[in-house]
């Protein structure tokens, strides 16, 4: 699964833009409502996406601190009689242990990759299109609404509505898809 959809043709691809449409007699709330629920989930998604990042780092840094501090893990050596009737989990866990002896450098970032600024989503009410923008902040998510797009009454409205969304797909093309590809390539 790729995404926080619980649809199945949509699992493996990514999603920027949550959109939630809705009849105008069911109203803004009811959809607002959806909408905040999606974007907390998209959150939710994305620091897992980064805690798994962080962790693969962390195992690989480990990795490559055991491989210099025991060689015969990867490369073939002769090996004493006395090492060779070690049992293979007791040199895993000396292994460990020497690693554990290494002094890293501290780190104040664990991540090269931090959260977005923001996730935009997309509120259809009716014929009326509304942007709303989720943030993440001291652990909470903070939902912001609604800016008008456009509208498909008249014509007028729907060239505001299609260059609204031109700006969204910039911001996804520019700014969301190439942090996202780095950041599921590197775990």
């Amino acid at each position: 699964m790729f995404n926080f959809l619980n649809v199945i043709g949509l699992q493996h691809q990514p999603v920027a833009i949550g959109i939630e449409t809705k009849k105008p007699s069911e109203g803004f709330e009811v959809a607002k409502l959806q909408m905040g629920v999606w974007q907390a989930a998209h959150w939710a998604f994305l620091r897992t996406l980064i805690q798994t990042q962080q962790e693969n780092e962390k195992m690989r840094t480990l990795r490559g601190q055991v491989e210099e501090q025991n060689p015969a893990t990867t490369k073939e050596v002769e090996v004493d009689e006395q090492f060779s009737q070690q049992p293979e989990s007791q040199l895993f866990v000396e292994s460990l242990l020497q690693v554990e002896e290494i002094e890293t450098e501290p780190s104040n970032n664990d991540s090269q990759f931090n959260l977005p600024e923001f996730l935009p989503g997309i509120i259809i009410n009716g014929h009326e299109w509304w942007l709303t923008i989720s943030t993440f902040e001291n652990s909470r998510v903070q939902f912001y609404e609604k800016k008008a797009l456009g509208s498909t009454k008249d014509t007028k409205e729907i060239y505001k509505l299609v260059c609204a969304l031109q700006v969204l797909r910039q911001w996804v093309d520019e700014s969301y898809w190439p942090w996202l590809k780095e950041l599921v390539l590197s775990c």
